[in-house]
């Protein structure tokens, strides 16, 4: 059985798309991402709108679009130092999409995804009780509440910290509670 081959991305595409995601993450920086219309993204990115509806439905689609592979990359738990370094290497879009004037959409987000994987990690024994599944869900959303503020002041204030030093503090505060 023949693998299939990718046909390469049109080059006009990937111009196109990274126009608009330059000019979203522009934008999100100066005004914050809920004052930025798509009218604003497709008149500093110089595309039409229909360009913009071919390629996102919305400006959510494009905020989410940017996320790019960091939530498969760490399907099996949280990997602080990647998630810092991701971000650190990335810092434009990270600061745009994380940092105070980026949103709830992605911060939310990120924050469940973290959630999830932390009762996970607390729920190695499935026979808990309704009362101990309680404990593990409130926690779970408090540390990730914890840990999406580290990275987000991590960001706002311009990196003052190593990834590894950050990373070391969100593995120490989930350390003590699982």
């Amino acid at each position: 059985m023949k693998k299939k081959t990718q046909k390469p991305v049109d080059r006009r595409i990937q111009k196109s798309k990274k126009y608009l995601s330059d000019a979203f993450i522009a934008l999100i920086l100066e005004k914050g991402y809920e004052a930025v219309t798509v009218k604003e993204i497709i008149d500093r990115a110089n595309v039409g709108r229909s360009t913009f509806y071919a390629h996102f439905e919305s400006k959510e689609q494009l905020l989410f679009s940017l996320l790019g592979t960091m939530n498969e990359k760490s399907k099996d738990g949280i990997d602080f130092e990647m998630l810092f370094n991701h971000c650190a290497d990335n810092f434009q879009i990270a600061k745009a999409m994380l940092g105070k004037k980026g949103g709830d959409l992605i911060i939310g987000h990120i924050r469940d995804v973290m959630s999830l994987k932390i009762a996970k990690d607390l729920k190695r024994d499935s026979s808990k009780s309704k009362s101990e599944q309680l404990k593990i869900y409130f926690t779970s959303e408090a540390l990730s509440a914890a840990l999406v503020s580290y990275l987000t002041n991590w960001l706002d204030e311009d990196m003052p910290y190593s990834s590894e030093e950050m990373s070391a503090k969100c593995n120490e505060l989930v350390e003590k509670f699982t």
